[in-house]
């Protein structure tokens, strides 16, 4: 198979070897389509003068449309066989769209896939949300750079409301409006369905309150929380032991309101947990 390096390697010393338009022939009967109902569009196509290269590349993106479309009926062990078979092709162009969607398609890709992606700036950056998932689950540093400038978004905006609220309003800014926040949705979105990337941004957070002190990454802890039940990530927020208080608590300021039933409320959830823990079962 012409790909790469190898490709590369073979027509450079063919060209050598033959000249240009003796290498180009036997390329073409050696490498071209075999399939004899094509013979006659191909010759049809040479009359009008359109490059085999432009067939080619035509029809390359004709059968990847293909192949993308069928990856959602394989199943795991035809996903890994695939997978296995192409990953060498990742960085030609051609190909690394069909390798990309098969490693979005699988749910547990293998560590030196995993590795690879980590490695390779470039391959990284191409892969999708789910692919980097997977990859941040086992590469901290490659996650906490992803959150931090949503995490630095977030704290800066609410400094601010909180300078504002000791100096200038009197009452605070409603939740809801903390939560519409564009790097507290993103957040959302990084982290997905997934508990262990939730546990190394809570991580994340109380080391940068040790250092910091900073009020907003206390914030940013509930309505993080809060925004996780808005959007209905159940796996998520419901094996956190503050969501309960936090919930309460939140309907306390949301309301402006806490009267003994809510006191009485609240108090029993602190007595059943009264440290929160530092990781979410």
């Amino acid at each position: 198979m012409l790909l790469g390096g190898a490709g590369q390697d073979h027509v450079r010393t063919g060209l050598g070897r033959s000249g240009p338009a003796i290498f180009i022939t036997q390329l073409q009967d050696q490498e071209g389509l075999r399939e004899p109902s094509t013979e006659p569009v191909l010759r049809l196509l040479d009359l009008h003068r359109v490059p085999r290269a432009t067939v080619y590349r035509g029809l390359v993106a004709h059968l990847r449309a293909q192949l993308i479309g069928r990856l959602g009926s394989r199943s795991k062990d035809e996903l890994l066989l695939l997978l296995a078979e192409t990953f060498a092709f990742v960085k030609i162009p051609e190909l690394q769209p069909l390798v990309l969607a098969i490693l979005a398609q699988t749910k547990e890709i293998p560590p030196q896939y995993i590795t690879a992606l980590a490695k390779d700036d470039e391959l990284y950056g191409q892969c999708s949300i789910e692919v980097k998932r997977q990859i941040w689950q086992v590469n901290g540093k490659l996650f906490r750079a992803a959150i931090a400038p949503h995490v630095a978004g977030y704290t800066s905006a609410q400094e601010a409301a909180i300078r504002r609220i000791r100096f200038e309003v009197p009452r605070g800014e409603d939740p809801k409006q903390r939560r519409d926040s564009s790097h507290l949705q993103q957040l959302v979105r990084l982290l997905g369905t997934s508990v262990r990337l939730y546990n190394l941004l809570l991580e994340q957070l109380r080391a940068m309150y040790v250092s910091t002190g900073q009020l907003a990454l206390c914030t940013l802890r509930v309505d993080l929380l809060m925004a996780l039940h808005q959007a209905e990530v159940v796996l998520v927020y419901s094996k956190d032991a503050c969501h309960e208080f936090a919930w309460s608590l939140t309907a306390c300021v949301r309301d402006g309101l806490v009267d003994k039933v809510r006191c009485n409320n609240l108090n029993a959830i602190l007595a059943r947990q009264t440290v929160c823990p530092g990781h979410v079962r």
